[in-house]
C-alpha cells in the first residue's frame, strides 16, 4: 500500500462534503421556528435606468395580487433612516445613500421599491406589476469626459476624491529605474468600478421579535 502526500496548500478542504453532497446550510434554508409566523419573501424593483428622476411609483396593482402582505417606495421605507456610511477616506467627498433611492435613481439596477410576499414567486410576480414613471437624465458614460454631470446634488462633478502618493525608489529597484531618482514624475489614470450595486457574499441569521 503506498501513501502519497500532498503539497501544503493542496489538502482536502474540509467544507468541500457538505456542498457535494447538499448537507450545507445556506441563508434560504432558514426556517423559523415551530409556532413562529412565517418567513415572507421579498423582491425589489430596480431601475431600468443609469440616471433618472422618480415621477412616482404605483403600488396598488402588487398589493391586489393574492399571498402580497407589503410593499413600499423609497420614500416611505427609507426617508428616515440614516446614510449608508462608507470607508473613511481623506478628503472623500460623501454622498447621502440609502437602501432604497428616493427622487432619483443613480445607475442601472438602482432599487426603488420592495414587495413582501408568501413565497418568492408571488413575490416576482408582484414586483412586475409595480409602475414606476421616471424622467430620464443624462447618463454618465465615461467619467472624465462627462465628469460635469452632477449625479448627487451635493457634488458638482464626478470628481470626489483627489489624492498625491510620494514613494521613493529604493536600492532593491533596477538599475534603469535607479538612476532616474525621485525627481520622475509619473502620471497614471486610474479607473475604479462603482461600488454601490455589488453582490456580496454574506451571513444570516433568524429573527423573532416579540414585545414585552
Amino acid at each position: 500500500m503506498s501513501e502519497k502526500s500532498l503539497p501544503a496548500g493542496l489538502e482536502r478542504r474540509k467544507e468541500d462534503y457538505g456542498l457535494i453532497t447538499g448537507e450545507a446550510h445556506f441563508v434560504d434554508d432558514l426556517r423559523p421556528a415551530k409556532g413562529r409566523p412565517r418567513t415572507l419573501y421579498m423582491a425589489v424593483v430596480r431601475s431600468p435606468y443609469a440616471h433618472a428622476e422618480i415621477e412616482h411609483i404605483q403600488l396598488d396593482a402588487a398589493l391586489a395580487l393574492p399571498g402580497v402582505v407589503a410593499a413600499f417606495d423609497g420614500s416611505e421605507l427609507v426617508n428616515s433612516m440614516r446614510t449608508l456610511d462608507v470607508v473613511p477616506v481623506p478628503n472623500l467627498k460623501k454622498t447621502e445613500r440609502r437602501p432604497l433611492a428616493v427622487g432619483k435613481v443613480r445607475y442601472v439596477g438602482d432599487p426603488v421599491a420592495v414587495v413582501l410576499a408568501e413565497s418568492r414567486y408571488i413575490a416576482m410576480d408582484a414586483r412586475d406589476q409595480v409602475e414606476v414613471d421616471y424622467t430620464p437624465l443624462p447618463a454618465v458614460t465615461d467619467p472624465v469626459l462627462n465628469r460635469m454631470v452632477a449625479i448627487f446634488q451635493a457634488l458638482s462633478s464626478m470628481l470626489t476624491i483627489l489624492s498625491t502618493c510620494e514613494w521613493s525608489i529604493n536600492d532593491s529597484r533596477p538599475v534603469r529605474l535607479r538612476r532616474v531618482g525621485v525627481c520622475s514624475i509619473m502620471t497614471r489614470p486610474v479607473a475604479n468600478f462603482r461600488p454601490g450595486c455589488l453582490l456580496k457574499q454574506s451571513s444570516g441569521c433568524g429573527i423573532h421579535w416579540q414585545l414585552s
